[in-house]
Formats: C-alpha cells, sequence, structure tokens
C-alpha cells in the first residue's frame, strides 16, 4: 500500500491548525502522537519534530512535525501553524525545502536557517548554544520573549551553578 497522501496529511493536520503566533511547538507535539484514523496509506513509521530559525523574527524558532517512511524513503513536513506568518494555506505539507522556501517567502527573509532543535525546550536551548558561534549566542540573549528566558535556563545549568531553576 502507498504511503498516506500530501492531502490525506492535510487533512489529517487541520484540526490542530492555528494562527496564532507561539502556538508551534504545543501543536506539533500534538501532531507527534495524533492517530491518522481510517486513512488508506502507510502511516510513517518515525515522526520527529523539526525546527527553522528565522532571524530577526519575535520567535527566534519554528517547529514542524517531519514524517518518515523507512520502506520508501519518503519525507514530508507538517506544519499546522504555518499560517500565522500570512497567507491562506493554515496546513503545509512538503519537503523540508520546500518548507523552507515558503517560509521565507511568508516572513519576507532571505536566509531561514535549518536547526535540529527547537529553541522552546530548554534542553534543546543547551545543544544548540554549544554549537552556535558567539555573536549568534548574544543576538538570543537579546532577543525577546521565551527564546531569551530559556536561553538564560540553559546556559545557568550548562554553567553547573547549583542553582535550581523554577
Amino acid at each position: 500500500m502507498p504511503r498516506l497522501t500530501n492531502e490525506q496529511l492535510k487533512s489529517w493536520a487541520l484540526p490542530y491548525s492555528t494562527r496564532d503566533k507561539g502556538d508551534c511547538a504545543g501543536v506539533t507535539r500534538q501532531l507527534l502522537e495524533a492517530p491518522f484514523g481510517n486513512y488508506a496509506g502507510d502511516e510513517p513509521t518515525e515522526r520527529a519534530k523539526k525546527a527553522v530559525r528565522i532571524p530577526l523574527r519575535e520567535k527566534t524558532s519554528h517547529v514542524g512535525v517531519l514524517l518518515r517512511w523507512h520502506a520508501t524513503g519518503d519525507e514530508v513536513i507538517v506544519d499546522a501553524t504555518i499560517q500565522q506568518f500570512g497567507g491562506d494555506e493554515r496546513v503545509f505539507v512538503g519537503s523540508y525545502d520546500d518548507w523552507v522556501a515558503r517560509l521565507q517567502v511568508l516572513t519576507g527573509t532571505d536566509h531561514v536557517e535549518r536547526v535540529d532543535a527547537d529553541f522552546g525546550f530548554m534542553y534543546d536551548v543547551l545543544d544548540t548554544l554549544d554549537t552556535m558561534p558567539a555573536m549568534e549566542r548574544n543576538d538570543l540573549r537579546r532577543s525577546r520573549g521565551s527564546a531569551s528566558a530559556e536561553t538564560h535556563r540553559a546556559e545557568t545549568l550548562r554553567k553547573g551553578c547549583g542553582c535550581t531553576l523554577l
């Protein structure tokens, strides 16, 4: 049986779709566990979180779900919160390259950085900080919102000062 089609995946993700800024992490978490119901086709053998960093935005990252079918080697990104950047599309389904290109168009940014971590979770931030150049770490410290707070917490953990973070 062939894999679920892109149209089936859009239909699957549509109930989770939202245009509210900052909801991508929560929606992604839901899609990582959402059942596929009675769609005709092979379900993915793996689901994973996939992130991009959008410079000069209030939120420093955006996440979607990467679906993989190991038998065929197919991979697609499902983003049920892409509408927060404008446009009429409520659910994006396509390749990682197409997702990055679509986000560049919607945000008017000529560069969307691919990352394997979601800045919304503290230990992902900690892992990511170790691989970032100093200038980018400083940009994150100065950014507004949760990214800055999470970065501070991750750096505190990395220092191992014995503090308890709430």
